[in-house]
């Protein structure tokens, strides 16, 4: 990794936390990346903890791939209750569009509206309230780039 494509990384990052973290401030609706951990997580770490060891068979490799196999997924919401995985107490993607069909929501269904126009707390309301279908559909499914013509079909129904 070259330290330019370093810097895009690092900038992504920030991005995808300060537009969460403004709508946030400006009490506006916005989709969030949320990471919880649960008790049931908690409770099977906690069970392993202790009998941790390295070896050349048992290696960190390993035993990353382990942990990450029970480790809770994170998922969309419109909840601001942070991303534990990365440290962040709030958190979205709004930087790869071509990548990421929610990225393309946050863009034209959150951020235009409320960046270009006056928006009144009833359509916020109501903004809010699809946005919460719009978590639902992109947790249910994957969002890669395979299925962003099929994404793209299925959010113009719900944002018009």
């Amino acid at each position: 990794s070259t330290n330019a494509s370093k810097i895009v990384e690092t900038c992504m990052m920030m991005a995808n936390y300060i537009v969460p973290f403004h709508m946030k401030q400006h009490n506006l609706p916005c989709i969030n990346r949320i990471h919880i951990l649960d008790s049931d997580y908690l409770k099977r770490l906690s069970a392993i903890n202790n009998n941790i060891y390295f070896d050349e068979q048992n290696s960190i490799k390993n035993v990353i791939h382990y942990l990450s196999s029970f480790y809770p997924k994170s998922k969309y919401s419109v909840d601001k209750v942070g991303h534990f995985g990365l440290g962040l107490p709030i958190y979205s993607h709004v930087t790869s569009p071509l990548r990421r069909g929610i990225d393309n929501v946050q863009k034209i269904y959150v951020l235009n509206p409320f960046y270009f126009n006056q928006v009144q707390d009833k359509v916020a309301y109501q903004i809010e309230e699809r946005l919460k279908d719009i978590c639902s559909y992109f947790n249910e499914r994957s969002t890669t780039i395979s299925y962003f013509l099929d994404d793209q079909k299925i959010l113009s129904k719900h944002l018009s």
